[in-house]
């Protein structure tokens, strides 16, 4: 799954005005369901197997579907599984006219084609192959960037006094520091959720879910001194509890963005 944003009709009503509604950009983040095969009996009981791992996560959350290498007559199918597991899919990403005039008879909308990045991608970023390119343009252009970033400060987050939590997070909580970082002098259980608009700092072991920058503050962290995650999350990327490697599982770590790929790092 991978996640992209998307501009959004937003209905409101003003009280000073006649008008009944207006457009407005929303930079929202979605869930894209990569279809990689269109075996539905696959997709159906692996679909099920990655919700069981965080149900209260994914249950009622939109999901547009990468039909890209997907039958189009399967597509009504498809959208009644997602709908079984308690998502909900609002439309598809695909190149086949087909397959859109399938979504739109079905209800969905149908999203242009982009880039999005994946998980398997990230081995390729890591080589540090990189296509050539002329080195005046490329010395350009790194210069035009870094005078943006000396007159574009870094989205600051955490504006309220840091949330402090001194006991155990135990299974069924949930705590969210809006507005803050959140720090927790103890352990998060399995089963409990801890989400900020901020960093997270977990003094003890993460066993349930950690979801940082979650109002999309990309330079949002998550610290604890051990990770056994159920998930994480940073400005809407995660991983699940089996996507993170073994060797992360142990020590002080932080996670945090890098190039739009998740890092897992010893602190």
């Amino acid at each position: 799954m991978d996640y992209f944003c998307y501009m959004i009709l937003k209905s409101t009503k003003e009280t000073q005005t006649s008008r009944a509604f207006e457009f407005k950009g929303r930079m929202l983040t979605l869930t894209v369901l990569n279809i990689l095969d269109d075996n539905l009996l696959a997709i159906d009981q692996q679909l099920g197997e990655k919700i069981a791992q965080a149900p209260e996560f994914f249950r009622n959350s939109p999901l547009v579907i990468d039909a890209t290498n997907f039958a189009a007559t399967n597509l009504l199918q498809l959208a009644d599984i997602i709908r079984r597991h308690e998502m909900v899919p609002i439309g598809i990403i695909g190149s086949d006219p087909k397959q859109e005039e399938n979504a739109a008879k079905i209800g969905l909308g149908v999203f242009p084609k982009i880039k999005v990045v994946t998980e398997s991608k990230q081995e390729e970023k890591g080589s540090g192959l990189v296509p050539e390119k002329d080195s005046k343009q490329g010395s350009v252009k790194e210069e035009q960037e870094e005078k943006q970033e000396q007159l574009v400060p870094s989205a600051q987050v955490s504006k309220s006094p840091t949330m402090l939590i001194k006991q155990p997070v135990r299974s069924g909580q949930q705590i969210y520091a809006r507005d803050c970082d959140l720090v927790i002098m103890s352990s998060v259980g399995a089963g409990a959720e801890v989400l900020a608009d901020g960093h997270i700092h977990i003094y003890g072991n993460l066993r349930g879910r950690a979801l940082a920058g979650v109002q999309g503050d990309m330079d949002a962290r998550i610290f604890c001194h051990s990770l056994d995650a159920e998930l994480i999350s940073i400005a809407g990327q995660y991983k699940m509890s089996d996507d993170i490697p073994a060797d992360a599982k142990k020590g002080f770590v932080q996670v945090y963005l890098e190039d739009d790929l998740m890092k897992i790092k010893s602190v």
